[in-house]
């Protein structure tokens, strides 16, 4: 394997500083749906979710990550009484118990704060 090292990294237009794509960039993202058999929409390094029941997931990373101290964020659509809505990471949440693990990530789509449901359009990306 070759390594380029190089302080900044440019377009021609816009220069930033490699750092920021090293260490900002997402290691891992997913957009799958959550109805009925799971399916993964697109992605990179997720190769696999895991149905753990209603409105609980694990997506598993293709690489693991150096430790299980990486970052999280996420949303997910449901389907109510009042319409379809795009709900924010409060509504998916990290389940209970220890859930960040090199290798995966289990979370939960919920609608209201704890009923567990299914959701036709999941997304996570993951930071480290």
């Amino acid at each position: 394997m070759s390594t380029i090292i190089a302080s900044n990294i440019s377009d021609g237009t816009t220069s930033v500083a490699s750092t920021y794509v090293v260490n900002g960039s997402a290691k891992a993202w997913v957009n799958f749906n959550g109805n009925g058999t799971v399916a993964i929409r697109g992605s990179m390094n997720v190769g696999s979710i895991t149905d753990n029941g209603s409105g609980d997931y694990t997506a598993n990373f293709t690489a693991a990550m150096s430790d299980a101290n990486y970052a999280m964020t996420a949303c997910a659509e449901v389907v109510n009484g009042s319409g379809t809505q795009i709900n924010s990471v409060g509504t998916l949440r990290v389940s209970s118990g220890t859930s960040y693990y090199t290798g995966s990530i289990r979370v939960v789509t919920n609608e209201g704060p704890t009923q567990r449901v299914d959701s036709g359009v999941v997304s996570l990306a993951i930071f480290r």
